[in-house]
């Protein structure tokens, strides 16, 4: 068989494939040497063709080894001719195959032809149908043309590079959700290769990867798919991760700490779901055991959320206290958090004292911390029965919050406050109860329909579950 590149590529070709190239030639009017060239191999035995004839047959004299480097030049031409037909088809077939990728190209030609119209319209839809495909390659990258029209081809505006910038932060989220996909299917192609080397290769079929480890890829698969979707982790999903992980040692490679990943997972999907005592089982199980230092943290903050959901708020206090120390050594960043956390629970318990004389000073704080300062010294005014000290402590951090956009919105929370003391300073000044009733009434069914529709952060945000918990007590009384 010849092995000169051209010969290579036209025995590879398909009938079809050869007639879109005679097409493409005719049509584009190319130098009718490489159509003339191309039909003869084509037509033609190419291993029973020689040198000589391929010559005589396209310049239509003889052949002369010092002409040698035309033919060679020829076969380079008609080479790169054909293997530009084949990038084309397999793009065609790629843009058939995926409409993401057609969806991208699609809007590149918007913007080449100055169409900003038409990418405005299309760009956020097609970034919402790449992300709900799971293709965040796609995704990021048309976010990514996204970013590139509001700072080179829009006003040069405060307002516009905003946007960018909170663009451009979902595109390295998509760029982090497509790296784990990768590296997830790189790891399960490592272990693979890994055993095969590892084995005798010898003529028999032989299975290259052992049971646990065949287990181990499946859970990983599973993982992925549960942790990269974009919707929240599925609790069947998470029973089946634990059925798989129950039946591997717990010495092999990483399944001691996957397991308990898995249940903490899955004791946060019953908490969310409101199946608490499952939820409680699994955490009590966990704290019984070592626990991956990792996890600590997020089984300590998970359980106490849990209890509070319940309301068992000297219980979630007492759970604080009792790993405060753990979580603050190994984890500095996180002593606040935890401080807070203790707070709100004397808020929730009503011991305004101590709860007034633990309340930090704001100066020093990051924004998202002096929310939390803003909330409880409101709080703790409310419980001494304070409410015009309450309402204004609320309205200057809405002040605070008028001229700048905050990265954690309170403001629908704060509002909600402001509403709750205010009926009850204007019942104080006005003795009208039927009025503060009506408006409890209102500020609750309010509340009610922003938990239905807030994103999990806000509504697991724990002056936010203080709020509608006072409400609800007050409109009980």
């Amino acid at each position: 068989m010849r092995t000169n590149k051209i010969f290579v590529l036209i025995n590879s070709l398909s009938k079809t494939e050869k007639h879109k190239i005679k097409k493409q030639f005719n049509y584009n009017n190319e130098n009718k040497q490489y159509k003339k060239l191309f039909d003869l191999l084509v037509s033609c035995d190419i291993n029973n063709l020689t040198k000589d004839v391929i010559y005589a047959k396209l310049y239509d004299v003889p052949y002369t080894p010092n002409k040698d480097y035309l033919l060679r030049n020829a076969y380079r031409n008609l080479a790169k001719k054909i293997e530009d037909f084949l990038i084309e088809e397999a793009f065609r077939r790629d843009i058939h195959k995926n409409l993401n990728i057609r969806n991208y190209y699609l809007l590149r030609s918007y913007k080449h032809l100055r169409l900003y119209h038409l990418f405005d319209v299309n760009a956020s839809n097609f970034s919402k149908k790449a992300l709900a495909d799971g293709d965040y390659l796609m995704a990021s990258a048309i976010m990514s043309l996204q970013v590139n029209n509001y700072m080179h081809y829009l006003l040069p505006t405060t307002k516009n590079f905003e946007k960018a910038g909170n663009l451009l932060m979902l595109q390295m989220a998509y760029l982090s959700a497509y790296y784990l996909n990768t590296k997830y299917k790189t790891e399960i192609k490592k272990q693979q290769i890994a055993y095969a080397i590892s084995l005798n290769i010898t003529n028999n079929v032989i299975d290259p990867i052992d049971k646990n480890q065949q287990l181990y890829d499946n859970y990983l698969q599973l993982k992925y798919k549960i942790f990269t979707d974009v919707s929240d982790a599925d609790i069947t999903l998470l029973e089946k991760c634990l059925s798989i992980l129950k039946k591997l040692p717990k010495t092999f490679i990483d399944v001691a700490y996957e397991l308990q990943f898995c249940q903490l997972a899955l004791a946060h999907e019953y908490t969310v779901t409101e199946a608490y005592k499952k939820a409680n089982k699994i955490y009590e199980n966990l704290l019984s055991e070592k626990i991956d230092s990792k996890l600590k943290a997020s089984l300590v903050f998970d359980y106490v959320s849990n209890l509070i959901r319940q309301e068992h708020y000297n219980e979630a206090l007492q759970k604080v206290k009792k790993f405060d120390a753990d979580i603050k050594e190994q984890i500095p960043a996180l002593q606040h958090k935890v401080h807070f956390i203790k707070l709100m629970l004397l808020a929730f318990l009503k011991d305004d004292e101590l709860l007034y004389k633990q309340i930090p000073i704001c100066n020093g704080l990051i924004d998202y911390e002096k929310y939390w300062c803003r909330f409880l010294y409101s709080i703790a005014a409310y419980l001494r029965g304070y409410f015009e000290d309450a309402h204004r402590e609320c309205i200057n951090l809405k002040n605070s919050l008028h001229y700048k956009e905050p990265k954690f919105d309170v403001r629908d929370i704060l509002n909600f406050y402001i509403r709750f003391f205010n009926l009850l300073k204007n019942n104080i000044e006005k003795n009208k109860h039927n009025h503060l009733q009506k408006g409890l009434y209102n500020l609750q069914h309010d509340i009610t329909i922003y938990t239905e529709n807030a994103l999990p952060e806000f509504k697991e945000y724990l002056p936010f579950l203080w709020i509608k918990r006072e409400v609800k007590l007050k409109l009980n009384q």
